[in-house]
């Protein structure tokens, strides 16, 4: 019988996280090159916020690059300086995608224009 021990599957994440961060990075730089300050470590600096992620409850990679990038746009610590932001972030009864929804929504009505621009959370629809 085939069994995945512990350790295999440990790497296999950590394979899939690092894969998910370079393109993660790739698609900042092309798309959203502002959001990253020159000089800046960009892995490093986007690792950081995935894992923040993570730590918030986000495991779909879309609801994920969309926090990373309201993080970026509003600052890391966007939690904890903007009283809206964090009160969305701590509210049970929105599942990530609904967070990060709720978080444009409101960065909108606060009148932060450079939200539109990185609106990846809204759904496309195909006919």
């Amino acid at each position: 019988m085939f069994r995945i021990r512990k350790e295999q599957m440990d790497h296999f994440r950590a394979k899939g996280r690092r894969a998910y961060v370079e393109r993660l990075v790739d698609f900042i730089r092309a798309e959203h090159a502002e959001l990253l300050p020159a000089g800046a470590d960009a892995p490093a600096k986007i690792t950081s916020l995935v894992e923040k992620a993570d730590a918030l409850g986000f495991t779909l990679e879309l609801d994920t690059t969309q926090l990373v990038l309201l993080l970026l746009l509003f600052g890391e610590d966007a939690d904890k300086k903007l009283p809206w932001f964090g009160e969305v972030l701590g509210d049970r009864n929105y599942m990530p995608i609904g967070k990060v929804r709720r978080l444009v929504e409101l960065a909108r009505e606060h009148g932060e224009a450079g939200v539109d621009k990185i609106d990846i959370s809204a759904p496309e629809i195909v006919i």
